[in-house]
């Protein structure tokens, strides 16, 4: 066999065993996702990536309990590893506690060392303050650079896509007669009625619907 042959059964050998070794840790994410809380918690107590997914489900289970004292107890599992769910986890419990510095706190924790989507979003919304929070600052032009950033990340994101929506909306910037700057609104709303959260995604299907109507 030649050099080349040799380098190709190299690096076939070392792509079978990365997908062997993906394969492995995506059935151990589906086994430990389907465990009682005893279980995670006994995997959580541990150390690896394991015990930081652990730590992250059970951290995921009370906030959605609104216990925030045990959900922040167990996102703090990956803070060390700058793991970027433990992070977006906890700005999200700070947000819902109203406490917005340590939110942006974590959030550009989790921007800063592992240039993450959804927490980049969320820095969008917090300084766009679409609901008129008069404890937040609102600066419109923080909040496009964030979302900008959120979809140079995945550039389908929805939650950004919306938040982009918001912000043409209200800095009045949107150019109807422009037909470019429209296809590209509208390919925006489309982003965002794939969103998990139901008020964006009824939002974005609403607007669409409208929107379609006054331009097509």
């Amino acid at each position: 066999m030649g050099f080349l042959g040799e380098t190709f059964g190299e690096i076939r050998e070392i792509a079978v065993g990365e997908w062997k070794k993906f394969q492995a840790e995506q059935a151990r994410k589906q086994q430990i996702g389907s465990m009682r809380e005893d279980g995670l918690v006994e995997v959580a107590n541990g150390d690896g990536w394991e015990a930081i997914y652990a730590a992250n489900r059970l951290a995921n289970d009370y906030l959605l309990q609104m216990d925030y004292q045990n959900a922040e107890f167990w996102a703090r599992k990956g803070v060390r590893e700058h793991n970027p769910e433990s992070l977006f986890l906890l700005g999200v419990i700070a947000s819902q506690q109203g406490n917005f510095g340590k939110c942006e706190q974590w959030h550009l924790q989790n921007v800063n060392f592992n240039s993450d989507a959804d927490s980049a979003s969320e820095l969008g919304f917090l300084w766009l303050n679409p609901s008129e929070n008069p404890e937040l600052p609102t600066d419109l032009k923080k909040a496009k650079y964030y979302f900008d950033f959120a979809l140079k990340q995945n550039s389908k994101h929805a939650e950004a896509s919306y938040g982009l929506v918001l912000w043409l909306l209200m800095s009045d910037s949107l150019d109807e007669s422009d037909y470019s700057e429209m296809s590209r609104f509208k390919e925006l709303l489309r982003n965002a009625t794939h969103s998990a959260q139901a008020t964006i995604r009824d939002n974005a299907e609403n607007i669409l619907q409208d929107v379609e109507k006054r331009y097509s």
